[in-house]
């Protein structure tokens, strides 16, 4: 017990002289527990649904009637109180314009641009000489085309001749095809912007036209957004929608949601704004994000002396890739910082060292001295404690054999 307590002081004191000085711990923002929160706070609106019509869980598909910032959603079972999986869906939706026809046949001529290839319109044949159909298009704005197509009913022959006329939106006619044989049951011609196209058909046999279609070059697009789930019959559920910052939605296993057979479109629902909403502070400062010059790092007093709108905590004033909150030398370049003594104080700007034993050089080299000659002290008292034991029980033999005698 006394050999481990010498060796025990012995490394105390060799330690001591070189003890620095302890950091200050930095708070550490705390992702986890800000993810856990309610992620309901993080959303602007909200949109209510119902499955009321659904007899089984159904895939459902709600599309979204409101401008999308961030696509990240929250469908949200009222019933069970927790979230369930959901899929995003985008669908660029082409609207050409809509178009009106007339023709020189018995038959309706809304059959020529009703997209159905089993209904058609038959142009008679005359007795004698060859026939003529003719077919209009007409738009309510004017339409840039570059091209018809004309779908025939089977068995049916190719016209001999066509011809094509256009009307601008002024009611200037103008030949766009000269009559010319028809050698395809594609028309071609050079871009042309109108509102009213005249196509003349000319047939030695009898025509039946399935389809007309007016290419149109310039078709205005539409994006629709909508968001997949799957619903349980009579259950109720809230989507929610724009979050403003980023989030985590814990969810459970989700089934297959990208297959559309059997999915049911549910009507477009108003939003409204979410009565959770909490606007973002992510970094818990008191300073709403969208008015905080830092965000991710706390600065109550936002604090921004170069005027650059960038908190000062944030800046990078030496441009060593570490932000001032970081940088143990914010004022000069130090990339790997360095800090010898460990205060705080990067080497490159630590003028005046802060631990005693680099104030004064000569004071480690007393420790060691000090430290030496105690441990050697210590050895002493160990050896010699043995040697007094033994000269102890020799005058306590002698003094027992004395007195025998």
């Amino acid at each position: 017990m006394k050999k481990t307590f010498v060796i025990t002081c012995c490394v105390a004191v060799l330690i001591v002289p070189f003890a620095g000085q302890a950091r200050t711990p930095v708070p550490i923002f705390d992702s986890e527990a800000y993810a856990a929160a309610d992620v309901r706070e993080a959303f602007t609106l909200t949109s209510q649904v119902t499955a009321d019509e659904i007899l089984v869980p159904t895939v459902v598909e709600v599309p979204l009637a409101t401008h999308i910032g961030r696509t990240t959603f929250g469908v949200y079972e009222e019933n069970t109180d927790s979230f369930i999986p959901y899929r995003y869906q985008v669908e660029t939706i082409q609207q050409p314009a809509i178009l009106t026809v007339q023709a020189n046949a018995s038959e309706p001529a809304q059959y020529l641009i009703d997209e159905d290839y089993d209904t058609s319109v038959h142009f008679a044949l005359p007795q004698s000489g060859e026939g003529s159909a003719q077919i209009e298009l007409d738009s309510v704005n004017t339409v840039t085309s570059s091209g018809i197509v004309l779908s025939l009913a089977q068995n049916v022959a190719r016209p001999t001749y066509v011809a094509v006329y256009a009307t601008d939106a002024q009611g200037i006619e103008s030949t766009v095809v000269a009559k010319k044989r028809l050698n395809s049951n594609t028309i071609r011609f050079p871009e042309t912007t109108a509102s009213k196209w005249s196509i003349v058909l000319e047939y030695a046999q009898p025509l039946r036209v399935t389809e007309v279609k007016l290419l149109q070059d310039t078709v205005e697009k539409s994006t629709q957004r909508s968001v997949r789930f799957l619903a349980q019959p009579q259950y109720a559920y809230t989507i929610y929608i724009n979050p403003d910052r980023p989030i985590r939605i814990p969810t459970g296993e989700a089934g297959d949601l990208r297959d559309d057979e059997g999915v049911q479109l549910l009507g477009v629902t108003p939003t409204s704004p979410n009565p959770h909403y909490v606007i973002a502070d992510s970094d818990a400062d008191g300073v709403a994000d969208i008015v905080d010059n830092c965000v991710s790092i706390a600065n109550e007093a936002q604090t921004d002396v170069d005027g650059n709108g960038r908190g000062d905590v944030c800046d990078d004033y030496d441009r060593d890739g570490r932000i001032n909150s970081e940088d143990n030398c914010p004022d000069d370049p130090n990339k790997y910082q360095a800090d010898e003594d460990g205060d705080g104080i990067g080497d490159v700007c630590d003028d005046e060292e802060s631990r005693l034993t680099e104030q004064y050089a000569w004071v480690p080299w007393v420790g060691l001295g000090f430290a030496g000659l105690v441990i050697a002290s210590m050895f002493a008292i160990v050896l010699r404690r043995p040697e007094e034991e033994v000269l102890g029980e020799a005058e306590d033999e002698q003094e027992h054999t004395h007195v025998n005698q």
